[in-house]
């Protein structure tokens, strides 16, 4: 799995400019005729063959380094449109994979949880979050008189999935539905973060469970996120009134 992630997260880094920098010193340090030069200082004459050895190996461990950092970006390299195409791909395996069983989709929003994994990344296009990582896929469905809420992890560019939560709870037992608010302390690979997080709350006979919808800390310190929290919510308030519409039916 760790390779999956990696291969996600390549797509968050920005192109290598401190590469190119390395590999430019390092082309000229290898040109650069400091032997040259050193001789001309009288007492250093004879130790110019080393400043000219020392500078041809700096500049080849530079060259190496800022060649192998730029060669591996382009190699790696996924642009925003076929990130998008896989992400719209994987989205409809998983929902797909529903509708095979003959389950009644009820809705499906893309969910943003950067505390579930030991870093997150943001990708922006005009100042507007437009990518996550790590991405979730949550799905509500009817299931033989049963509400059921799959959520799955989305490895994008290796267009797979992989189910990471699970509720089921019959449709007359659920009680309400409300969208709570709550804050996540978690731990990154550097540091301790926090974030804000939109829940959906399912009160139900049997107890309560919470699903969260979208993350609001983290992201609005990377741009504008209102269009995209309006999004998401009216997707998760579209849910909420089929739910309702069918508790009054059954009621």
């Amino acid at each position: 799995m760790a390779a999956y992630r990696s291969n996600d997260r390549w797509f968050f880094r920005g192109f290598p400019y401190s590469g190119v920098v390395q590999t430019l010193v390092g082309i000229f340090l290898i040109i650069l005729p400091l032997g040259t030069y050193v001789s001309y200082i009288t007492f250093l004459t004879e130790y110019a063959f080393v400043f000219d050895w020392l500078k041809m190996f700096i500049g080849i461990v530079f060259l190496s380094l800022g060649a192998l950092e730029t060669l591996f970006y382009l190699v790696r390299f996924t642009s925003s449109r076929v990130y998008n195409t896989n992400l719209q791909e994987v989205v409809e395996q998983a929902i797909n994979e529903v509708k095979r069983t003959g389950s009644s989709v009820l809705g499906t929003f893309l969910s943003f949880r950067p505390w579930m994994v030991g870093e997150y990344y943001v990708k922006t296009e005009k100042g507007v979050p437009r990518y996550f990582f790590p991405t979730y896929l949550v799905v509500f469905y009817l299931e033989q008189g049963n509400l059921v809420i799959r959520e799955y992890r989305l490895h994008v560019k290796n267009k797979s999935y992989e189910v990471t939560g699970y509720h089921v709870c019959p449709v007359s037992s659920i009680v309400s539905l409300a969208l709570t608010q709550d804050r996540i302390i978690f731990d990154t690979n550097t540091e301790s973060a926090s974030a804000t997080v939109d829940f959906l709350e399912l009160r139900t006979e049997g107890g309560n469970f919470k699903i969260p919808i979208f993350e609001e800390e983290i992201l609005s310190s990377h741009g504008d996120i209102s269009g995209l929290k309006e999004e998401v919510i009216s997707k998760v308030l579209l849910i909420i009134k089929s739910l309702q519409s069918l508790k009054v039916t059954k009621g």
